[in-house]
């Protein structure tokens, strides 16, 4: 499945705007385990790469719980250098949407970790 999604938040002191992911998974019965590359573009054009695996498991209504743990693996301009890792929780509607929590770390081209 591949997609586009808004990306809010603030990394680095720059606000996000959108992101692509591209992901497959293994379905069994109501749960689903997905791994997947998400892309988060900034307001300056800055994007961050990240690597997700994600669990999720379904309501007989429809809607969805789960969660995910991501690492960063790449970026481009100011955000280029950037490390960190954290996880996601998702909730997810009957009609297909679904709302991301996530916090993390990350370090900004070797300066201390910060929280986000």
């Amino acid at each position: 499945m591949q997609g586009k999604c808004t990306a809010q938040g603030e990394v680095n002191g720059v606000v996000g705007k959108e992101a692509t992911y591209s992901q497959h998974a293994e379905v069994t019965g109501k749960r689903t385990k997905t791994w997947g590359v998400f892309i988060q573009t900034f307001d300056n054009g800055d994007k961050i790469f990240y690597n997700y695996q994600e669990i999720m498991n379904s309501n007989d209504n429809g809607s969805a719980v789960g969660s995910n743990k991501y690492q960063i693996t790449g970026a481009t301009g100011k955000m280029k250098g950037i490390t960190g890792s954290g996880t996601c929780k998702l909730t997810g509607a009957s009609d297909g949407s679904a709302d991301y929590s996530c916090t993390g770390e990350y370090t900004a081209g070797g300066a201390a970790p910060k929280k986000k």
